[in-house]
């Protein structure tokens, strides 16, 4: 799992609130689930007496004993290639993503990538 993993959740006003997960030092079994781009997993973040989530991963069908867990580490479900912009990265954006080895039929090559957490003030529009 790549630390710094956005969650993106937008509120009822409007507002997008960010929090961002980072398993490097703080984790539990959950770091070693794998990214599929067809996940039997979803993501839901849920709040109990404090601001931060928690990350509840629930089934989004069947899963046969013996069936790889997995979920979307862009946080979305179903993330088929084109379903959103960072799919069309520009060619310099793509030496620095890293491959997907996921095997579906829709694995959409590299694993989900967010420009926007590498950009710096003096890059930023």
């Amino acid at each position: 799992v790549e630390p710094k993993h956005p969650v993106r959740e937008h509120l009822h006003d409007g507002r997008l609130m960010e929090t961002f997960v980072d398993p490097t030092r703080v984790g539990n079994v959950g770091r070693f689930l794998n990214h599929s781009c067809e996940p039997n997993l979803f993501m839901v973040p849920v709040r109990v007496d404090s601001m931060v989530p928690k990350l509840a991963l629930f089934a989004a069908a069947d899963i046969a004993a013996g069936e790889e867990l997995t979920y979307d580490y862009s946080g979305r479900f179903r993330n088929f290639p084109g379903a959103s912009r960072e799919h069309k990265a520009l060619e310099e954006e793509n030496s620095l993503r890293k491959p997907c080895y996921c095997g579906s039929r829709t694995c959409a090559s590299f694993l989900p990538w967010d420009s926007s957490l590498f950009s710096t003030p003096a890059s930023s529009p």
